[in-house]
């Protein structure tokens, strides 16, 4: 049991090499002498594409060229010794094989066969990322090892990518546990197995077997692992700095968690934690947009929570109105932050919360309308996104939009963490700070508009 659990972590999706004297690096090669498997035609390639877009997006922000993924059919099989290979075209060319193994059998559960792909597919991209080719060439990328130099270099490159790839699949939202996890060790066998065998059938001077080995590569990637399992209590710790709203230390946790696992997450709460500081600099201001209670969303996922409602604007601290340098390049780093999070997963929902309370401080408002609308059209039924739209289409034009935007303030229900928020929004919109007259008066947002209709 110990050495299959070995044989777990292994990453046999490295540098490939052709067993053919055509050694081309250019995509359309493959194509012209392999064929290629569309999206269109095959249920499992289209499967696939998905997965590498996403995980396309969440390497975001990069300077490489968008890469293509190309699948060859099994046939080719006879002539390749690898599954996976990265050109320096910036192509990535699959073979119809590791399809059907990632999504056999057991893969054919799809959180499990999406995950078991997104590795290969992950690793891949990793090379890429790293520009691999740039440092050994592109006989590097498809030739044997034929001296020890080489396997050396190849194994430091295959160690690199075998820690990004597991980072990075993590970060798109594709479970590590399927890779790691002890009960999917038949996928790597069988993967070990194929290869390994597929690999002393290509040829008698084929060297790819100095590539490193599965026990050592698995031991590599535990180590790292070992490491990064101290570093999240940087998470955790930011996140109740957090809590305890004190937003520097947050904000130096979450940063320095981000060096090493830079995900959306990561980004949209140091975003907020930039943005609640900026916040609290202009407490005492009277301006009519930062008198508002918006809505954001703290992300506590990895304290086994999903969200969390962090209403700002009721910050208790007594302080000046501060609209300073340091108030705005607090706001720049949180719209830093923010929009390098929606770079990651343009789909992230709570990303938009926030980024459309940063739009509305800095009375920005008929952005932060389309940006909460980007939350709602995933939900309707976000009420933080609601609460933050209409407090921004009032400000647009306080007279005209008044009526209507109470109204929907008002359909907020009781039971939501953003009812007390709706109802602080209302007795503002009344005129509670002038006129005396606070939300604990009426015993529901209803009973608010039924007085303004008196």
């Amino acid at each position: 049991m110990k050495k299959s659990v070995t044989l777990l972590i292994f990453l046999f999706f490295g540098i490939g090499t052709l067993a053919t004297e055509h050694r081309k690096a250019d995509g359309d090669w493959w194509k012209k002498v392999y064929g290629e498997l569309t999206w269109q035609e095959d249920a499992d390639v289209f499967r696939a594409h998905q997965i590498f877009n996403n995980l396309w997006q969440a390497l975001q922000p990069t300077t490489l060229n968008p890469p293509r993924l190309i699948v060859i059919p099994e046939s080719s099989d006879k002539w390749l010794d690898s599954w996976a290979l990265t050109l320096p075209d910036s192509s990535v060319i699959l073979v119809k094989s590791v399809l059907d193994l990632s999504f056999g059998d057991e893969g054919r559960n799809k959180e499990i066969g999406d995950s078991r792909l997104s590795f290969v597919l992950a690793h891949e991209l990793a090379h890429l990322a790293n520009r691999d080719h740039e440092k050994t060439g592109s006989t590097m990328l498809f030739q044997s090892m034929l001296n020890r130099d080489e396997a050396r270099v190849a194994r430091e490159i295959e160690y690199a990518a075998d820690r990004q790839g597991l980072f990075l699949m993590t970060m798109a939202g594709y479970d590590p546990k399927t890779i790691l996890g002890s009960n999917q060790i038949s996928f790597f066998v069988e993967y070990e197995e194929k290869v390994r065998k597929k690999i002393r059938s290509v040829g008698e001077n084929n060297r790819s077997t100095e590539y490193p080995q599965t026990r050592e590569r698995a031991r590599k990637l535990r180590q790292r692992l070992l490491i990064f399992a101290g570093e999240l209590h940087h998470f955790s710790e930011a996140v109740r700095w957090y809590e305890q709203r004190d937003f520097k230390k947050a904000a130096v946790g979450f940063e320095t968690f981000s060096q090493s696992f830079a995900g959306r997450e990561v980004l949209n709460n140091l975003g907020l934690s930039y943005f609640q500081q900026a916040r609290q600099r202009v407490i005492s201001c009277q301006d009519m947009n930062l008198k508002y209670t918006l809505s954001t969303k703290l992300d506590i996922e990895t304290r086994a929570e999903n969200l969390k409602p962090e209403p700002i604007g009721v910050i208790k601290e007594k302080m000046h109105c501060q609209k300073d340098g340091q108030y705005k390049r607090l706001l720049n780093l949180a719209k830093k932050q923010y929009l390098l999070s929606i770079m990651k997963d343009p789909n992230y929902a709570i990303v938009y919360i926030n980024f459309s309370a940063y739009l509305i401080t800095v009375e920005d408002y008929p952005r932060a309308v389309l940006e909460a609308d980007k939350a709602l059209r995933k939900n309707k039924k976000n009420w933080s996104a609601l609460n933050n739209k209409f407090i921004a289409f009032f400000l647009v034009d306080p007279a005209k939009n008044k009526t209507k935007a109470m109204k929907q303030l008002a359909a907020i229900p009781l039971e939501t963490a953003s009812y007390e928020t709706a109802r602080q929004n209302l007795s503002l919109m009344v005129g509670g700070e002038k006129t005396g007259m606070e939300a604990e008066a009426f015993p529901s947002t209803n009973d608010l508009l039924d007085f303004l209709k008196k």
